[in-house]
């Protein structure tokens, strides 16, 4: 077995690219709700809205952070999980990649959601409204990732168990296809 890449951009192309990722539920979900916030943030007479986002961008800043956190447990967990037979097995069967690209781009969407929360406590208030909608665009996109994350570390241990249950068959299997190539 050829050694894989793991890194963001290959897993990305085997993830299925930007179609896939923009018509996914999440950043739907995310764009309408940060349309929303984009309309309050720029209505007419919208005095205080500067102030406001730079408020806000505090506290995305704080739950991205500690959503972060969580994100990193969910995935000790599955490491936790793994031994080499099991990595092997889900290599073979192209697994793998489906459960690293959302951990690494659902990480990199809270690393630039951070920043951006940093940086908007430094714009003047008339531009920082308009970057508060992006925030809210990618801490959303990023807490409903994390949920679905959540979901699959939950059943990637139910499969770990399936997994350990059927070992001895599935290793039968393995040697079976190995020996009719």
């Amino acid at each position: 077995m050829g050694e894989s890449n793991y890194d963001l951009k290959n897993l990305f192309k085997k993830y299925g690219g930007w179609v896939r990722i923009f018509k996914s539920f999440d950043f739907i979900f995310a764009f309408i709700f940060a349309m929303f916030v984009f309309c309050y943030m720029t209505w007419p007479d919208a005095t205080g809205r500067g102030y406001f986002a730079k408020e806000l961008a505090s506290v995305l800043l704080n739950i991205s952070a500690s959503l972060f956190g969580i994100l990193f447990a969910a995935f000790a967990i599955i490491l936790s999980l793994s031994d080499e037979k099991f990595i092997k097995f889900l290599r073979k069967h192209n697994v793998l990649d489906k459960i690293l690209f959302p951990f690494w781009f659902i990480s990199f969407l809270y690393i630039i959601n951070i920043a951006l929360d940093i940086l908007i406590k430094f714009f003047p208030d008339n531009i920082a409204k308009y970057f508060t909608t992006i925030s809210i665009l990618l801490f959303f996109w990023a807490i409903f990732g994390t949920a679905y994350l959540i979901s699959d570390t939950v059943s990637f241990g139910i499969r770990r168990a399936d997994y350990l249950e059927f070992e001895k068959e599935i290793g039968e299997l393995t040697k079976d296809t190995k020996q009719t190539r």
